[in-house]
Parts: C-alpha cells; structure tokens; sequence
C-alpha cells in the first residue's frame, strides 16, 4: 500500500467513519502526535478523546488530502475536513496539515497542524473579526 493511502485510510476511519479499533496497529509503540495544540502530544489512544472532543459540536461528511508530498518514508498533506455544526446544522471545516513518517506500514514519526482559530470561528465560538482585531493591536474585551 502506498503510503498516500495509509495516510487516507487512516484518516478515514477516525474521522468520517469514527472507528478507533485500529489506531494502535497504526503507530508503533513509542510514537507521539507532536504539535497538535502547542507542544501537546497524542500518543494512538489518545485520538478517540481528542477526535470525540472536537466533533462533540461538529460532524464529519468528507475527507479531502491535498497539496501531498512523499519523500521517501514521509508524507504530508493538507487534510481539509468538511461537514456541519450540530447546533445549526451550517457548513464548517478543518484544516490540519499533517506529517507522517511511516516504517513497516506503521506510522513512526508523527506531526498534525491544525488550523482552530478558522475552526471556531466557523463553529461560532470565536469572533468572525478576531484575527483583524488582534492583528490591529485591538482586543476581544474591547
């Protein structure tokens, strides 16, 4: 299996259809998701908890990877996440780019970059003006 499609399959089944079952098989042991929030690391059973927390307002339809690249044993992408807030059922999405570094079908280096600022401001939970007003030395208290 290319590692393009590990990398698919793997996001697939906990993303859109929420099945955990295989994430232990998927990381080696020792391997840890870096960069998920600060310097916050996952490690396989984590992903259910952070997975569950994150669609606890919003519901997966569709998975799409772009901008791949594949160097050797190492992958990254752009994994954009469509679907719908459960509160008003309106479109939002996330954008994490992930990297993965893959030995023996088994994901042994692993990093995710997600994008939560343009996540909560589509889920309704941040200002759609914040990034602006920050930028601009403003405040959300203001």
């Amino acid at each position: 299996m290319k590692n393009e499609d590990l990398l698919r399959n793997w996001l697939i089944q906990v993303w859109i259809e929420n099945d955990f079952r295989g994430a232990e098989k998927a990381f080696s042991p020792e391997t840890q998701t870096a960069h998920i929030a600060g310097e916050l690391k996952l490690r396989a059973n984590d992903y259910e908890t952070m997975v569950g927390a994150i669609c606890a307002n919003f519901r997966p339809e569709s998975l799409e990877l772009s901008n791949v690249i594949e160097q050797g044993n190492k992958i990254s992408a752009q994994m954009t996440l469509k679907g719908r807030r459960l509160d008003s059922e309106a479109e939002a999405s996330l954008n994490v780019y992930v990297y993965r570094e893959i030995k023996n079908g088994k994901f042994v280096g692993s990093a995710s970059y997600p994008d939560y600022i343009a996540f909560y401001t589509a889920m309704g939970q941040l200002p759609p003006d914040m990034v602006s007003t920050l930028m601009m030395g403003g405040s959300l208290h203001e």
